[in-house]
């Protein structure tokens, strides 16, 4: 069987969705707290302190001045507000990649990782993009106090359903290309490992794998993210800077911050997602073990 072969008619939907439920709430649990520092991190403009040396700096300071819960803002509504999303993208990149393995040429073939995890995305996006405004709102410091309702209510209100999915364009950039890098690195160096081990991949060869996709994927995305988050908490972060469109974000950040400005909150975001995907692998693979009808 081709190593980009996926069994889907034994993928069992409802035992898939149980295991996703249990391990990103164990997920969040342990990476949140990055998560927070680097939406706090990209929203804020370079300063002569530099990126590289804030991020530490940042984390001391909210604990010191805010205690531990800041860095759990917006933890049960990304985790479990995000659930319906990682489940249709999970399934939307198995039947992809199903089809895409089995029914089309070589060239789809070794495309099928990237081309499927790019579609997931796509497809979960619009279930995704509102749950990410609202994280990112309650992980700011100027929304302390609020509940996810209550900072829905004051977007619709203010901003209009538009609010809800500002940033949605790059959001769609950033995790397209993030999730199609992720998921080829993934998948060949998975493959590439086993091949040269001459065994079926172990936990180790998920686990470097896992951890390359991350940092990997993280680099080539950064940029994106950092005009991401500032467009989505523009409106509630009085010290951000207003972009009317993604361009324009850019042009901005380029030309009053530099190469730095562009990569804000890259250390928190490697920090966390090369252990994150390796740990994310190793829980993927058991997930989909368990998923699996005999």
């Amino acid at each position: 069987m081709d190593h980009l072969t996926v069994e889907w008619q034994r993928l069992n939907l409802k035992r898939l969705a149980l295991a996703l439920g249990v391990t990103s709430l164990v997920e969040n649990v342990i990476y949140h707290p990055w998560w927070v520092l680097k939406t706090r991190e990209q929203v804020e403009v370079v300063n002569a302190g530099g990126v590289w040396r804030n991020s530490f700096l940042l984390a001391h300071t909210i604990w010191r001045k805010e205690g531990i819960r800041a860095l759990y803002r917006g933890f049960w509504a990304g985790s479990i507000g995000s659930l319906p999303s990682v489940y249709l993208y999970l399934v939307t990149y198995h039947k992809v990649k199903h089809e895409l393995s089995t029914n089309y040429n070589q060239t789809f073939k070794m495309s099928a990782p990237f081309l499927a995890g790019v579609s997931a995305e796509l497809v979960a996006l619009y279930l995704f993009v509102p749950i990410d405004v609202i994280t990112q709102r309650m992980q700011l410091g100027n929304t302390a106090g609020k509940n996810s309702i209550s900072i829905a209510k004051d977007i619709i209100a203010n901003e209009g359903i538009k609010g809800m999915y500002r940033g949605t364009l790059l959001t769609l950039l950033k995790l397209g290309i993030g999730s199609g890098v992720w998921w080829f690195t993934y998948e060949e160096n998975k493959f590439a490992m086993s091949k040269l081990t001459g065994k079926p991949p172990s936990t180790l060869i998920g686990i470097l794998s896992g951890f390359m996709a991350g940092i990997l994927s993280t680099i080539v995305t950064n940029p994106l993210d950092v005009v991401k988050t500032r467009i989505q908490v523009q409106a509630a972060d009085t010290h951000g800077i207003p972009y009317s469109k993604a361009i324009k974000g850019f042009k901005e950040i380029w030309h009053k911050e530099g190469w730095v400005g562009l990569n804000r909150g890259i250390v928190p975001k490697l920090i966390s997602q090369g252990p994150l995907s390796a740990f994310w692998a190793v829980i993927y693979e058991l997930a989909l073990k368990y998923s699996i009808s005999n």
